[in-house]
């Protein structure tokens, strides 16, 4: 596979066909498109007076602008999003939209192209980088916009087979994103066009989710979504597509999904999250899966959501104390069923002290009685603390975590539960002064107290 020389990266002296050298792409576009303008042309007109005599010597220098601020210049992505596009040769060729766009300004009067002149090439055969050119272009795409809106037939095949070889890359791309949107528009309700997209975005070669990774590629693929969904066939392509290439551990890849369940029927929603209790233990290894897991669960319904719930609470003490996990805890907690909220509440009680005193668990704990909004959960997660014994309280105010749990726990506890809340106080109260008197936490804890009781 040949890829195209970055910007940023020296590239290699392009040698004539004599040499036994092919021409590099940007030389291919140019001399394609070159050759194409001048055939088009109109005669010069003669000039009515003799011309005047150049005051350039044969050794003046070279003239090399300072800027061109009439040019926008696109910020691409570092790394080129491969094709599936193939060459003569039938070996995968990856368009780096930066060198095809460098070889089109290179040509001043490529820039001058009118929307005859685009249409007039759109209905031509021409080579890949030349096509890639005129699909992904800042100066060129917008022709292609409009020629489409006119929702000409002939045209719309035209563009349809231009894009299909380069797909991916024309859906990542800031500019040819806007090409493929109006593509999509353009066939939406035409089975055989979209199917054709649909396939060739679907490859199984691994391309799909790295559309994602940039916004436009994400606006694409949300509206492919959206247009294939009433069409089960399709639907049920692109979903295999998406679902194979690992969606849910991609970067956006929550965004997509919650576009998924907006638009697919609750029969398709099902398989997703049947791959989501299949596959919990690795998407809550990471922040990815973690947002995906949530979105999962936000949209969940019938056996399926009381599957996921069974699984999250039985991983409830493993996910309080770790890293990515505690953030969908608190999620869960906040926005869970009242059955998966006590739950979760009561598998964390069972752990209290542990929990308290762990540095991401104790965070774990809060969020039982601070997310919850729930009486049933303040009065667990009080009478946990209320049943310890002596030494294991004495050992939560000597931690350097737990005082601060059980201070905002007083705070909250004497509104919901001032029964319960005063009998915790009482408890902590009675420890030995040297106890209360020890760290920096527990006296924010005696000063809550006095506060909150004392008064």
């Amino acid at each position: 596979m040949r890829l195209l020389p970055d910007q940023h990266q020296p590239q290699p002296e392009a040698r004539s066909s004599y040499g036994g050298a092919e021409l590099s792409p940007a030389d291919r576009i140019r001399s394609n498109s070159s050759d194409w303008l001048i055939s088009k042309a109109p005669a010069a007109p003669t000039p009515s007076v003799a011309p005047k005599r150049s005051k350039l010597s044969a050794s003046a220098k070279e003239f090399h602008p300072t800027s061109m601020p009439h040019l926008s210049v696109a910020q691409w992505p570092s790394t080129p999003i491969p094709s599936t596009s193939q060459n003569e040769n039938g070996s995968l060729t990856a368009y780096h939209p930066s060198a095809l766009l460098g070889a089109l300004r290179a040509d001043a009067a490529l820039l001058r192209w009118t929307r005859e002149h685009v249409r007039d090439r759109l209905l031509r055969p021409g080579t890949l980088d030349a096509d890639a050119a005129l699909l992904m272009s800042p100066e060129l795409s917008p022709h292609v916009v409009r020629l489409l809106e006119e929702r000409d037939e002939t045209m719309r095949r035209c563009v349809l087979a231009k894009v299909k070889p380069f797909v991916h890359t024309v859906m990542g791309s800031r500019e040819g994103h806007a090409v493929f949107l109006e593509l999509l528009r353009a066939c939406e309700g035409r089975f055989d066009e979209l199917e054709g997209i649909v396939q060739a975005a679907c490859n199984r070669k691994g391309f799909l989710m790295r559309v994602v990774q940039q916004n436009p590629g994400v606006i694409a693929l949300k509206e492919l979504i959206r247009v294939v969904a009433p069409v089960p066939e399709l639907r049920e392509t692109l979903l295999a597509g998406l679902l194979n290439e690992c969606l849910m551990g991609q970067s956006n890849g929550d965004v997509l999904l919650h576009h998924c369940f907006m638009f697919l029927p609750q029969e398709d929603c099902k398989i997703i999250i049947r791959l989501a209790v299949a596959s919990i233990d690795e998407m809550l290894s990471s922040p990815i899966g973690c947002n995906c897991l949530s979105v999962c669960l936000s949209n969940a319904r019938d056996g399926e959501l009381q599957a996921l719930e069974e699984n999250i609470s039985r991983r409830a003490i493993a996910i309080a104390t770790d890293q990515c996990g505690i953030n969908f805890l608190q999620y869960a907690l906040r926005f869970g069923s009242e059955e998966l909220k006590v739950r979760i509440v009561e598998r964390v009680a069972e752990n209290i002290v542990d929990l308290s005193r762990h540095g991401v668990g104790n965070y774990a704990v809060q969020a039982c009685f601070l997310l919850t909004e729930s009486d049933e959960a303040m009065r667990l997660v009080l009478s946990a603390f209320l049943l310890l014994r002596p030494g294991e309280l004495e050992a939560l105010v000597r931690d350097p975590h737990a005082p601060f749990v059980l201070a905002k726990l007083l705070d909250k506890g004497k509104r919901y539960s001032p029964l319960l809340a005063g009998d915790l106080a009482k408890r902590i109260d009675a420890l030995p002064a040297a106890v209360r008197q020890e760290e920096h936490a527990t006296r924010v804890l005696m000063w809550v107290i006095d506060r909150l009781f004392h008064n």
